[in-house]
């Protein structure tokens, strides 16, 4: 998962690929932005064929893609894999569930006062 950045906004760009089948989606809408001055939950889920991602809990964007179950992995906070596009904001928690949670069981934000 990423952000594009656009005049103090961003979206989110998620991506999924699979190194044993070469399976791989990627998620972006640029017209879906959000403020980059408060903090905000993002999840990206994949059950039964299909990957989602979503900002606060609310869905944004979906679609089939064939990710077999995973084994050894990497994960990069904050900078791609291959050490470019550093992010410069601040990561406070990641969680990962052996389960996909349903909308309803992801952590929000809190509504801005």
């Amino acid at each position: 998962m990423e952000i594009r950045l656009k005049d103090g906004q961003w979206a989110l760009d998620s991506f999924l690929r699979s190194e044993t089948n070469q399976a791989s989606r990627a998620q972006l809408d640029r017209t879906k932005l959000h403020p980059a001055n408060r903090w905000t939950w993002v999840a990206l889920v994949y059950a039964k064929g299909r990957m989602a991602h979503f900002v606060n809990g609310a869905p944004e964007m979906e679609g089939a893609v064939d990710f077999p179950p995973m084994e050894a992995g990497k994960i990069s906070l904050g900078v791609r894999q291959n050490k470019v596009f550093w992010f410069k904001g601040s990561i406070r928690e990641v969680r990962f569930h052996a389960v996909a949670l349903a909308p309803e069981e992801m952590q929000k934000t809190p509504a801005a006062k």
